[in-house]
């Protein structure tokens, strides 16, 4: 770290001040909403708007049908990974299926 901090200074003492051939690139930041949590009811629900059963909805998110069982129980709660892709399933089953796919 000591070495890439030393180059920097060395450049920058290299420009004597002229930092006029420096290029700046600006990014603009569009904020990722957080994710929504999901009552196991809503979970059931999902799973069964999408004809899913509880082993082929594990395996849509890689996950045990124990897993989606507990989720459904409430004595378990998915993390934010599941979470968000409850949301994508959600917003766009199709292309929820399609990923999976590979199409």
């Amino acid at each position: 770290m000591k070495r890439i901090h030393q180059e920097v200074l060395d450049e920058l003492e290299a420009l004597n001040g002229d930092f006029s051939s420096l290029r700046t690139t600006t990014y603009k930041y569009t904020p990722i909403p957080p994710v929504k949590p999901y009552s196991p009811t809503e979970i059931r629900t999902l799973r069964e708007q999408g004809h899913y059963t509880q082993t082929r909805f594990g395996n849509l998110f890689g996950v045990s049908l124990k897993t989606v069982q507990s989720w459904e129980a409430g004595t378990n709660k998915p993390g934010g990974s599941a979470l968000r892709l409850f949301q994508i399933l959600e917003h766009n089953p199709q292309g929820m299926e399609r990923f999976i796919q590979g199409h």
